[in-house]
């Protein structure tokens, strides 16, 4: 399964976007959480697409930006990071391996990441204005 597919999998993004729209594999990273219990790992991010037609609420608000939380809920297995970004513009990728585990990256210029986790799930959805 991919990054792409694994979002547009998760019912509530299909509810906000009216069904499988997103396209990129692109994110802003605002934050990377790691918690003891489980152990999990969280990432929060803007997604680079938002929905033509956002619910009411968004819309009232003038939200512009599709903020989702992710978290590998599986446990913790691996956890590797390398430089950070400041610009947060990284490329998600999600990827299944052998043994039944997924295999997150985050990929820029700066930084890399891999999360390897049993389970990888969305665990909230909001919105923003971004100027």
């Amino acid at each position: 399964m991919s990054w792409i597919d694994f979002l547009n999998a998760d019912r509530g993004l299909a509810e906000v976007f009216g069904g499988p729209l997103l396209r990129s594999p692109a994110i802003v990273l605002h934050e990377l959480t790691l918690h003891r219990d489980g152990p999990r790992a969280r990432l929060r991010f803007d997604l680079v697409e938002f929905p033509v037609d956002p619910p009411a609420k968004w819309a009232a608000a003038s939200c512009n930006t599709v903020q989702v939380t992710v978290e590998a809920a599986g446990g913790l297995d691996v956890l590797e990071v390398s430089g950070f970004t400041m610009s947060g513009e990284v490329v998600a990728g999600l990827g299944d391996l052998a043994d039944g585990r997924r295999e997150l990256t985050l990929l820029s210029t700066d930084m890399r990441a891999r999360i390897v986790s049993r389970h990888f799930r969305v665990a909230t959805i909001s919105a923003h204005r971004q100027e």
